[in-house]
């Protein structure tokens, strides 16, 4: 049996830097290889014309914090410049890396982002029953794109059918989620039967096309009535999310497809907004691409603070499973990168205090995509202070700041903080784990080894 994740590339913007789009794809196949071990097919050339192909850009994301992954798991095409050759691209290396091993016994991952998935996996199945490796498992991973809603404001607007729309705008990364399904929708119509055909790819299953299409009409559907995941600051619009929080639900939802446990989710109405941070992620996770089941999702809505989403959690992780010892039981604690250690931090010290220090915790960082902020000025010294807070929107900090934010948490604050909750033993490792892993985190930032947009 041989796995491999392949993950598809995304055109970067006119001026090189990284799409939202193609930062989140990265995010999927490396939660996907930390939990099968399976290396990682990156596929896309320099179709930008900036420098760097696709695949160079995807491998300095994953190999850099909070990814991580090992350079050797990543298997490089920069050659591909269409989904199609995506895919005679990536068989050609599976085949090379797994010579003997049968198509039936060969399962991939195909990762990439939700509105172009239903496209991908018609493109994919197609050029693989060509080429003889039609019983290669294929399992769709959709990334969670980001895109902004451009419908559910108008739900009975038109779908764009023809190759007009993509003059609108200069840059394919701004459009939003409406106008992407259009295109894809356009290109399946008008274009991508015949596309193959000048592959030489003649037999096409219909199956596969009808099976795509519907795909899309869903996703389409929900767009107009407002269920795809929104991405803009919390404190602007009700029941909008910021980037940070879109990441940390889609790794949830990943991890939840991977191992099948229940997710908690923990937040208040911190911005005052109307809709609590647990509501708001349940109608994410609960909608397209991740329709993870309700039943699934554990809500905690009244955490206002790390300290109480940690004591929350382990009150809903005692209700439902009253008959297990604390040792028996792990938790993923999932946050963004910048916020993991002190996260980490609270949660270890919070459960010791009430019993239940041998419970497994493992954190799980999810990529943040905050804008680099100190790589240009890497000599820039770090703010120690709550004076640099005064910015209106924390959603707007780089991820410099959002360090230096978090260091001074852990200095000034954390432990008083802990001691007015009721958490007087606090075990200084805990500490020096977490300030020593914010430190790591600066000077990667400085070196640009932290993944940014």
């Amino acid at each position: 049996m041989a796995t491999f994740i392949a993950c598809l590339g995304q055109a970067l913007s006119p001026d090189g830097s990284v799409p939202v789009t193609l930062a989140n794809r990265a995010a999927v196949a490396a939660e996907l290889h930390h939990r099968t071990g399976a290396r990682i097919i990156l596929s896309g050339a320099d179709v930008s014309r900036v420098g760097s192909s696709e695949a160079q850009v995807m491998k300095a994301i994953l190999t850099s914090a909070p990814h991580s992954v090992d350079a050797r798991a990543l298997l490089l095409d920069e050659l591909a410049c269409n989904t199609i050759e995506n895919v005679r691209n990536t068989l050609a290396i599976i085949r090379r890396e797994a010579p003997s091993v049968a198509a039936g016994d060969i399962k991939m991952y195909l990762v990439t982002s939700d509105f172009h998935c239903p496209r991908s996996e018609f493109i994919f199945r197609t050029v693989f029953e060509s080429e003889g490796a039609g019983e290669v498992e294929i399992e769709s991973c959709p990334a969670f794109s980001a895109l902004k809603d451009d419908i559910s404001d108008d739900p009975k607007k038109e779908m764009l059918t023809d190759f007009k729309l993509h003059k609108i705008m200069k840059d394919i990364n701004e459009w939003g989620i409406f106008m992407r399904l259009c295109h894809e929708n356009a290109l399946m119509v008008n274009k991508m039967q015949s596309w193959l055909r000048e592959y030489g790819v003649e037999k096409q299953n219909p199956k596969h096309f009808d099976r795509a299409l519907k795909q899309l009409a869903e996703l389409v559907e929900q767009a107009r009535r407002g269920d795809y995941g929104k991405t803009t600051p919390l404190a602007s619009q009700q029941d909008w999310v910021p980037l940070t929080l879109a990441n940390r639900t889609a790794h949830a939802a990943q991890l939840h497809k991977t191992l099948g446990a229940p997710i908690i989710l923990s937040g208040a109405d911190v911005s005052r907004v109307g809709i609590t941070e647990a509501q708001a992620m349940k109608k994410i996770l609960s909608a397209a691409p991740h329709g993870v089941a309700k039943e699934a999702l554990l809500l905690d809505e009244s955490a206002k603070n790390t300290i109480e989403n940690a004591r929350n959690t382990l009150s809903i992780i005692r209700k439902h499973a009253p008959g297990l010892a604390t040792k028996d039981i792990k938790m993923y604690l999932v946050t963004s990168d910048f916020h993991c250690p002190r996260s980490e931090f609270i949660f270890r010290n919070v459960f010791e205090s009430e019993g239940a220090g041998d419970l497994m915790i493992e954190a799980s960082a999810a990529f943040s995509g905050l804008p680099d902020d100190i790589s240009k000025f890497p000599e820039q010294e770090m703010l120690t202070g709550f004076n640099f807070q005064r910015m209106k929107d924390i959603n707007d900090w780089g991820i410099f700041r959002r360090l230096c934010h978090e260091h001074a948490l852990m200095t000034n604050l954390m432990g008083l903080e802990l001691r007015e909750y009721g958490v007087e033993q606090q075990n200084p490792q805990h500490f020096d784990n977490a300030t020593n892993q914010i430190l790591d985190l600066i000077e990667k930032a400085r070196r640009m080894e932290v993944a940014h947009l």
